[in-house]
């Protein structure tokens, strides 16, 4: 779970789509999928909304959301589609969305790493018809339709927040785990961590593809070693 600040927004969505910038050279070799829905009327698309969100969030405002998921290897690319839109309808429904699903390669084993980034807003469309320029104002509780949309968000506290963040973790592990039984696979996914379990083994280390790079050979074999124990 993350949130960008206003000003990060329509850069972060180029990001995630492979779009702009980040949409040349190479570097759309790991996109597999995106998708949106529940666009704001009056909006002329999902890089005008995260524009909007940018420019008129307040600065200690979240311009958006972001979860990242990790995908189950086992599935196809329409399967984790499938999949991500599943988790979406039963999270945020009706809120404003964008989502990609990357597969790059493990920088260390080299084998697929499937994920998805999924971005939104916490203002909730309520069916009034606001110029785009006011979606993203203060809420207006005594005249809704001359304030901005309302947030979903206002009002909790840091435990509520990582309350909810619980329990998407457990939402997700049984939306993956009803999909991968769909499609005839054994596996399955815990959201409990290895301690609430009563298990000895350690949480493995995410390095990213720099640190990899820097590893000695014998670094590398290390690593390598731990992950398979």
């Amino acid at each position: 779970m993350k949130s960008g600040k206003p000003g990060t927004a329509a850069r972060h969505s180029q990001y995630i789509c492979r779009s702009g910038f980040h949409g040349k050279g190479d570097n759309r070799q790991d996109l597999v999928a995106t998708g949106s829905g529940n666009l704001p009327p009056n909006m002329a698309s999902f890089m005008d909304m995260w524009r909007h969100a940018d420019a008129r969030e307040r600065r200690n405002a979240a311009a958006y959301r972001e979860m990242i998921g990790a995908l189950p290897r086992e599935l196809t690319a329409p399967q984790w589609k499938e999949l991500v839109c599943d988790f979406i309808d039963s999270v945020i429904p009706g809120k404003p969305y964008e989502y990609a699903i990357h597969c790059p390669r493990a920088a260390l084993e080299g084998g697929p790493q499937p994920h998805f980034h999924l971005m939104y807003t916490d203002r909730i469309p309520d069916g009034i018809s606001r110029p785009a320029k006011q979606f993203f104002a203060r809420f207006n509780a005594s005249a809704p339709d001359q304030g901005g949309a309302r947030k979903d968000s206002c009002g909790q506290d840091p435990v509520a927040f990582s309350e909810a963040a619980r329990l998407r973790r457990e939402r997700w592990a049984e939306i993956q785990n009803e999909h991968l039984a769909r499609h005839g696979h054994d596996a399955r996914v815990d959201a409990r961590s290895y301690r609430t379990r009563g298990l000895k083994k350690e949480v493995e280390q995410h390095l990213g593809p720099a640190t990899v790079r820097s590893l000695s050979p014998e670094g590398r074999s290390m690593f390598q070693a731990k992950r398979l124990s």
